[in-house]
Parts: C-alpha cells; structure tokens; sequence
C-alpha cells in the first residue's frame, strides 16, 4: 500500500515548528536521503506563507517514491485570497505584505520540483518534492503515466480506512483503492486485505481481482473497491467496481468527463456477480478514482487551468473543495502522456 499524507493544520506562528519537526520525523523514518536542511527551509516558508497570505490552511507530506528514491512530498492547501501574479510571487524581492518577499523563490530553488495552482478569491495549491532533481512524477516505470494520490483518514483516527496502491508490469499499470467500511482500525484492515491481491497474476482481470476479495474479506468489515488496468497501448482502460467508489477519465476540457460503472455491493458481504467495462483512453486525459469521502459534484469548468497542472495538485485541489470532513477520503489522479508500441 501506499502511503497515507500527514494532514498538519497551519494557523497560528506555533504551528510553524510543529509542522517542521513533523516533516523531520518523516524523513527520518524513511529512506529519504536529500538535504534535511532544504527540507526544513521548504516546509517553514510553505507554513509561514499559509498564516501570512491566507489566514491559515493545511500540509500535507509524505515521503514518495519516485523511481530515482524517495523524496519528501509537501501540498500546502488554502482557501485564502490566492495569487493573481504567479510569477511575480516567486520573484525575490516581491511581496503583498511588507515582507522580503524572499520565501517562494528560496522555496523553487530547494525543491527538486515544484508546481502551483491559484484562482483569486478560491485559494492555493503549492506542491514541493524535496530531494534530488527528477522528472515531474511519480511515473509508472512500464507505460506513461503520471500519478498521484491523498488519504486522509477520518478526523480524529491514526489510520485511514481507505487505501490504495499502483502495480506496473509489462503489459498494463493496475490501479486499486479500497474504502472500508466505517473508519478507524477495522475499516483500514479490510481495505489492506483487498490491496493484498494487487499484485494477482497479470492474467487476472479486475473482475477476477475483486471477486477474490469478496472471499478474503467475508472475516473483516468489508470494503468497496475499484481495480483500474491500462493497457500498455494506452488504448483503453479496463474497469470493475463494487460499492461507491467512483471513477471517471476526463479528457482535455470541456470535454464531458466519462463516469465507470460501479455495481452496487460490498465486499465480504454482499456482492452480485461482478461486471467489468472497457472504456477508450485518448492520451493526455486524467483518470480520477475517489472515495466517497469526496463529493461527486467537482467538475474542471470552474478550474481554468487546473487540468494542465501536476496530478497532485489536481487532487490536491478536488480534495480541498470536495472533501466530507466526517469520513476518510481517498483521491487517486493520473494523466496519460500519450500512446506508445
């Protein structure tokens, strides 16, 4: 399974060091091997900026693979006045509130990557990878694909009941995201005993994939789930769903986005006969997968811009907007870079 986010609300000066010690934590505990002194930099800017330009709003981090090691992945999330100068505000020297205006660049520079999102008056989205320079991913080592994803679990809980994870082999990257149900302990071990089977011989289809899980979790709380293949081609996707996680492509805007049918059920318990669906894939479109944690209701025509961006501050911006604050919420993005074979 991947790993979950650390949400660290920012809105007051003390959050500041709480959310740099956090980030030093996670390091710490994982193979990240960058330069802890950038991290601190990145992450004290990324904070302060929240309580200076929006009145407060969120971190998120998590150290991420990337296929050249691991890397520390921060979101900053608002809800604030946004930046209606982009490039100015990354320009040393500039600032709207009486400061050096030094932050953003000194952020840019330290960050291995980085990308942003902003729309006046809706808020802020600054994404940071934190280590050596490498290509904007994570992308799956055997097809384009660029991806990224948040979990979050419900307010209050250690472990998020939901939980997802990617396998690539030769012939097709597999998507998988779990919700169990409730939240807490139990909800996160049913969801973790239906990602066991992720890694299924390459023959199995997503149908196949999920009615083995509705026989490993007849002993947990059950679970909803979806299994997404794409073909190394890029041509299409395959699909089966049980219960309500919802999953879509969206190809360039305005372009309707295309909703995958997921059959009533939950796994472990109750389940009809599982149906899988093929869907055409065009390159560069998104596949989105959420939990229903996240509303339905987000579309990309109030985003000018937003389908462009890296997939995780897509998800970080659907997230922001569409969340359910009592529940865990899960959100899945990648982009297709196009066909290749």
């Amino acid at each position: 399974m991947a790993a979950e986010h650390v949400l660290v609300p920012v809105n007051e000066a003390t959050d500041v060091a709480s959310a740099r010690r956090i980030a030093a934590q996670l390091a710490q505990r994982s193979e990240f091997a960058g330069d802890a002194g950038a991290l601190a930099i990145i992450v004290t800017e990324a904070a302060t900026n929240l309580i200076k330009h929006a009145g407060g709003g969120d971190l998120l981090m998590r150290a991420v693979s990337n296929g050249a090691g691991c890397v520390m992945e921060l979101i900053a999330v608002d809800r604030g006045p946004g930046m209606p100068w982009l490039d100015r505000c990354f320009t040393d020297g500039y600032s709207t509130v009486g400061s050096p205006g030094n932050g953003l660049g000194a952020l840019a520079r330290l960050s291995g990557f980085h990308d942003v999102y902003s729309i006046g008056g809706k808020g802020t989205v600054l994404l940071a990878h934190v280590g050596a320079p490498v290509r904007p991913g994570p992308w799956s080592p055997n097809t384009p694909l660029q991806y990224s994803a948040i979990n979050i679990p419900y307010p209050g809980e250690e472990t998020s009941g939901d939980a997802w994870s990617i396998h690539a082999a030769p012939e097709r990257t597999r998507f998988m995201l779990a919700d169990g149900l409730g939240h807490g302990v139990f909800a996160s071990a049913a969801s973790a005993a239906a990602l066991e089977l992720i890694r299924e011989p390459t023959n199995a289809s997503p149908a196949d994939v999920l009615t083995s899980a509705h026989e490993r979790l007849r002993a947990t709380r059950g679970a909803a789930a979806a299994v997404i293949d794409v073909d190394r081609s890029l041509g299409f996707v395959t699909f089966a769903g049980i219960g309500n996680v919802s999953a879509c492509i969206v190809a360039q805007p305005p372009a309707p986005r295309r909703q995958m049918v997921s059959i009533n059920g939950t796994l472990g318990h109750e389940m009809r006969s599982v149906r899988q669906y093929q869907y055409p894939l065009e390159p560069e479109s998104l596949i989105v997968v959420h939990s229903d944690g996240l509303s339905t209701h987000w579309s990309f025509e109030k985003y000018p811009g937003l389908f462009e961006r890296h997939t995780a501050v897509i998800a970080a911006v659907l997230f922001r907007d569409f969340r359910r604050p009592r529940d865990d919420a899960s959100i899945i993005v990648a982009r297709t870079r196009g066909r290749v074979g």
